[in-house]
């Protein structure tokens, strides 16, 4: 009896340690691996091939890590993309990064597909690119809209700081497969002057990084409340109100945000990441 009690003390004394020791962590730790080349951004996983894939049951999402001296590379592949990623199409995808190795949203990249017209196509294009012939110009106004492959820093309230351009921002692309939706992302390591838009960290340190994509932003919920209004307009047209149970104290119909959030899942998770040094 005397013997079990020891050996009770002793694995209780170690728990706490583990707990209480700086650097320990619940999330994963996953090492990073050298990149002897530049990663292309295309959203294909052939450049992948050899790595080691670390799976996140509970989102059905295989990653892995590359860096060399001056980017992050990023693989995210989507094993059941028809179940986790329905709103990632109205969120985009955002990457929360912390080199002092903290759970902490106060740095962060947001990635994502948007639409937008032909005249701000243009004029993106141009701040990147400098003045674009004319003839062009008519080429890509003979569509009334684009699709734009956009990133911009955000802080911890989501709210967006700076909107990176040229061949060293960040940039992601996408592609599918037969089953899968497979992301890649390149994020610059350097942060500073000429590098504003960078991590701050360099290789063979750690980082702390979170994915989050889903949940209810500031447009989708603008938008969600405008389909409402809509629907809830008809419905008085009609003699009937949309949303039984749900009126406001004048009488008229009031709209339920625990409603709508309930609808928009978000998801989430962090990884510990060890950079790697070059080989």
């Amino acid at each position: 009896m005397k013997y079990k009690k020891i050996i009770g003390i002793f694995f209780l004394y170690f728990a706490i340690l583990a707990l209480c020791t700086p650097g320990l962590s619940k999330d994963k730790i996953v090492e990073s691996t050298w990149a002897a080349s530049p990663v292309k951004i295309d959203g294909s996983n052939d450049d992948w091939k050899g790595d080691t894939l670390t799976l996140e049951k509970k989102v059905k999402v295989d990653y892995a890590f590359r860096n060399d001296s001056e980017n992050l590379y990023v693989l995210f592949i989507f094993k059941e993309p028809e179940k986790f990623m329905s709103t990632i199409k109205q969120t985009g995808m955002s990457i929360w990064l912390n080199a002092e190795g903290k759970k902490k949203k106060d740095y962060g990249i947001k990635f994502q597909i948007q639409t937008v017209t032909a005249d701000n196509y243009i004029s993106l294009l141009e701040k990147m690119m400098g003045p674009m012939p004319e003839e062009k110009k008519k080429e890509i106004k003979s569509k009334p809209t684009h699709q734009i492959f956009h990133n911009e820093v955000i802080g911890k309230k989501g709210e967006a700081s700076l909107i990176a351009t040229g061949p060293a921002a960040p940039s992601f692309n996408l592609g599918r497969g037969r089953e899968v939706v497979a992301y890649e992302f390149r994020i610059p390591l350097k942060r500073g002057e000429g590098h504003p838009v960078g991590i701050g960290t360099e290789p063979g340190k750690n980082l702390k990084i979170g994915f989050e994509w889903g949940g209810l932003t500031k447009e989708l919920r603008k938008q969600k409340l405008e389909q409402q209004t809509a629907r809830s307009a008809r419905g008085s047209a009609g003699g009937s109100t949309s949303l039984k149970g749900e009126r406001g104290a004048s009488g008229s119909s009031g709209f339920s945000m625990s409603r709508i959030r309930r609808g928009v899942k978000k998801y989430s998770f962090w990884a510990d990441v060890i950079l790697a040094k070059k080989q």
